[in-house]
């Protein structure tokens, strides 16, 4: 079991993922910051859907690390149905509604029902997403990945996760290979294909003692992501199966974030920058043939990388170290709310940009409080106080059952 500080660092990491999907889908869901003035908010907008791999990362750690209690396989279902869906329906009714009594669309019942069964993706293999919300593609996916881990919870289940990895590497080269026009085919193979990084995170938790390395390797590694997702003149499925390769480059960070100090067995597997740098070399030359980016992101994702080195210098680990502790709260209190502020940040700012939208700075004011303060009750009566209840039903009825024994 991991120390409080290193679960902590994991929080700190879901806020900071959090907050960059958020503020990557402001030019996205509205309007207000299109002009040239605002380019600088691409610098961050640009990494939201590098943030929702590590959020199924995180997903994988989190389900590892839970199942390590001898929850019983109906306990587990119940739990991940109270975490996920009474926020998940209650947003689905928010956006039909207000798509149809505000914006005058009328409901599609095979969109609503497929919507409601969480099978909706971005490319609609069956369905398409709900209305003012696409990015509830991803609940879809972490849907798959929790139903498939409940139904291998009572088998040996890390055998069985080996096998679901092997199939997700399989699935990957399938999108490689072949086209295929077959619905349903392609989104099993969508939901096999984003299971990869939710099994790393899995399998980074139950192998973390096994291996080591530095804060700089790690950030090194999370700073080589943009060599990969950056490529955007690969065929399509070679581009997209790259960002399954960027959460490769994300496994030194979370063995770092989950090292426990207290082991020190020398039969580790240590991670260093000789690892690191044949791998940085060939994405280099990757992003310089096949990358649309200007030259100038060019230079700063090929020397991001080494700005890792700068932790060497003990004055910059001590600041860098007092920044960390400063701001942990403020980004474990958006990690408490990140899942209903993942689900209404898009559906508040379509809206507020559909009421107001030459009103900028009081329609961004408005989309921040609402989507914090609605995140926020949702999070409390939707899921910790139902979660609560469950927990003290569970409590009660395994009283009565040790009574009725004795």
């Amino acid at each position: 079991m991991k120390s409080k500080e290193n679960l902590v660092s994991l929080d700190v990491l879901r806020g900071i993922a959090c907050l960059l999907v958020w503020i990557s889908h402001v030019r996205v869901a509205t309007r207000y910051f299109v002009d040239s003035r605002f380019d600088f908010i691409q610098v961050f907008s640009a990494w939201g859907k590098e943030s929702v791999m590590i959020f199924f990362i995180l997903s994988g750690i989190v389900i590892n690390l839970s199942s390590q209690n001898k929850t019983d396989q109906w306990q587990y279902f119940k739990k991940r149905f109270i975490r996920i869906y009474p926020i998940y329906l209650a947003i689905l009714l928010i956006c039909f509604a207000c798509d149809n009594l505000i914006l005058g669309h009328a409901i599609v019942p095979g969109i609503f029902i497929g919507n409601l069964l969480l099978s909706a993706t971005l490319d609609g293999y069956l369905v398409p997403t709900m209305p003012l919300n696409p990015a509830v593609w991803s609940i879809s996916c972490e849907a798959f990945f929790y139903l498939l881990f409940g139904l291998i919870y009572k088998s040996k289940r890390l055998s069985a996760i080996w096998v679901w990895f092997a199939v997700c590497c399989l699935s990957i080269i399938y999108r490689l290979l072949i086209v295929s026009d077959i619905g349903i085919v392609n989104h099993f193979i969508f939901l096999l294909n984003n299971s990869f990084l939710w099994i790393l995170g899995y399998l980074v938790f139950e192998y973390r003692n096994k291996f080591q390395t530095s804060l700089s390797v790690a950030l090194c590694g999370l700073f080589m992501i943009p060599l990969v997702t950056r490529l955007h003149q690969l065929p399509g499925n070679v581009h997209e199966v790259m960002y399954f390769v960027g959460g490769i480059f994300l496994l030194p960070l979370f063995i770092y974030l989950l090292r426990d100090d207290t082991i020190t067995d020398r039969k580790k597997i240590v991670i260093n920058y000789k690892w690191v740098i044949p791998i940085y070399i060939m994405s280099v030359l990757l992003l310089w043939q096949y990358s649309n980016s200007l030259a100038s992101s060019k230079i700063i994702y090929t020397l991001l990388p080494w700005l890792s080195l700068i932790l060497y210098y003990k004055p910059i680990q001590f600041n860098i170290k007092w920044v960390y502790n400063k701001s942990k709260p403020f980004f474990r209190f958006f990690a408490g709310i990140s899942y209903p502020l993942y689900l209404l940040h898009m559906p508040i700012m379509y809206l507020m940009f559909y009421f107001i939208p030459d009103q900028k700075l009081i329609g961004a004011i408005l989309c921040i409080f609402l989507t914090i303060s609605m995140s926020y009750l949702f999070e409390i009566y939707l899921f910790k106080r139902p979660a609560a209840l469950l927990n003290a039903y569970s409590k009660l009825r395994l009283s009565a059952a040790k009574q009725d024994q004795s």
